[in-house]
């Protein structure tokens, strides 16, 4: 998905009456970008908003340029009057993480007749750089504009915002890559990918082609690979090893079913870990694993668990409870509401239910295994409100609710940047210890794994 520069020329409407003026309507304002060098003139507003207004200025590379080099205004003043001055503000951001304004003041240019009517503009031979500070391909880049002119009797400032609606100008940044498979399934190796300059970086936009070798993460969660955008083809596929982990600057585009494998160890341990800062989209799905290992007692070998994927149905998968004497599985999510012993287990076995993302289950396996599933991830904030308060515990008056890591990689419980909790007690979680079926408490800064459930106390 290409990178998008929002350009907001923001200048208030107004009325024209005995003051110092205004804005011309007529071949008012102008533009000057230069990409790569190369002058684009354009049109902010003459009786309407002009040809700037979502042009597209195609794919930048970190070695090219991207400027502002000029913005002209027209004005005009009314007898007694004057116009004092101007300035141009813009600020840069992605994905609506919007930062302080920058400013440049505008000067006078030149009088277009006799009659107070004047041009104001220019920075000065000075250009405005559109790229400084990006350090990351992928997602949408937004620059804003606005500017402000003005003027005596009376003292007032005046805008132009296109009735509120702002000016967009778009472009994608980055360089392109592609997996070729050459060597082996290394992503880490440069000969496997076209150019072979090095392996991707944030810098990059990657695309998965359908190859022979297919790639392999198998760089750390602290160290993880990355790229700006991420597109997966038809019949290509990326795994992430047990362990390991890539963070998407930018947007994920998956066109095949299970196209992405984030793959479990054969014994207790973290899963492959996905980040997607951007948005997701196509018609592919994602195979989640995670290892659960068998129960032993009535105490030992239960797990709290989540799932990725809103709405999942178990039937058919692993994950569904078997009902065999020899081998029975089993499958449980919790109900605070109901039983008067401040909620009660609720069975999938007597009425089977789907799982959905943000909520915690219960699970136990007859044997040691790799549990699988394959959806479409959940990719959004989730907000539980009005949690219930119907069964508190007898003796330490409050409810339980569980509730489930939504994501495809760990998360940190209650750090300050991510989370707003409101009556959760202590603001601490509970996993479970599944040796014993005791709880841990998780308190603010504790890693909350993926796929994991965990309660919170209300």
């Amino acid at each position: 998905m290409k990178k998008i520069l929002l350009i907001s020329f923001v200048f208030i409407s107004f009325s024209l009456r005995a003051d110092w003026g205004g804005f011309y309507n007529t071949n008012r304002s102008y533009i000057e970008f230069k990409v790569n060098g190369t002058s684009n003139w354009k049109t902010v507003w003459s009786e309407g908003p002009g040809d700037v207004l979502d042009w597209d200025a195609g794919n930048i590379t970190p070695i090219q340029t991207f400027t502002i080099n000029s913005f002209n205004i027209k004005t005009y003043k009314n007898d007694g009057s004057d116009v004092t001055g101007g300035t141009f503000y813009y600020r840069i951001y992605k994905n609506n993480s919007t930062g302080s304004f920058n400013s440049q003041s505008v000067s006078w240019q030149e009088n277009i007749d006799g009659n107070g009517n004047q041009q104001w503009g220019g920075f000065e031979n000075q250009e405005l750089d559109l790229l400084s500070g990006l350090t990351e391909a992928g997602g949408n880049y937004v620059v804003e504009f606005y500017s402000t002119m003005n003027g005596t009797a009376p003292n007032e400032t005046k805008y132009d915002n296109y009735s509120g609606s702002n000016f967009k100008v778009y472009f994608s940044y980055g360089y392109s890559i592609s997996w070729t498979g050459n060597s082996d399934s290394d992503w880490n190796t440069s000969n496997n990918w076209n150019p072979t300059d090095n392996p991707p970086t944030k810098l990059y936009n990657v695309t998965i082609p359908n190859t022979t070798l297919k790639p392999i993460i198998n760089q750390s969660s602290s160290e993880p690979a990355e790229c700006g955008n991420l597109t997966i083809d038809a019949s290509g596929l990326l795994t992430v090893n047990d362990g390991k982990a890539i963070s998407i600057k930018g947007d994920l585009v998956n066109n095949q079913t299970a196209g992405i494998v984030l793959k479990s160890p054969e014994t207790s341990g973290p899963t492959g870990s996905l980040i997607v800062e951007g948005t997701v989209s196509g018609s592919g799905t994602i195979t989640a694993q995670r290892y659960i290992a068998a129960y032993t007692t009535a105490e030992n070998g239960w797990h709290l668990f989540s799932s990725p994927f809103d709405n999942f149905d178990v039937t058919g998968t692993n994950l569904e409870p078997s009902s065999t004497v020899d081998e029975e599985d089993d499958l449980y999510y919790w109900d605070e509401a109901v039983g008067g012993d401040f909620g009660t287990w609720m069975n999938w076995k007597a009425s089977s239910f789907n799982l959905n993302a943000g909520k915690g289950y219960l699970i136990s396996s007859f044997a040691s295994e790799i549990k699988t599933w394959t959806g479409t991830p959940y990719h959004a904030d989730k907000v539980f409100s009005n949690l219930s308060y119907t069964n508190p515990h007898p003796t330490e008056n409050n409810t339980w609710h569980l509730l489930g890591n939504p994501f495809m990689s760990a998360i940190t419980w209650n750090n300050e940047n991510g989370w707003s909790l409101t009556n959760i007690g202590g603001g601490v979680a509970k996993v479970m210890d599944v040796t014993d079926g005791s709880y841990i408490d998780v308190n603010a800064g504790g890693v909350i794994p993926a796929f994991q459930g965990f309660f919170c106390i209300c």
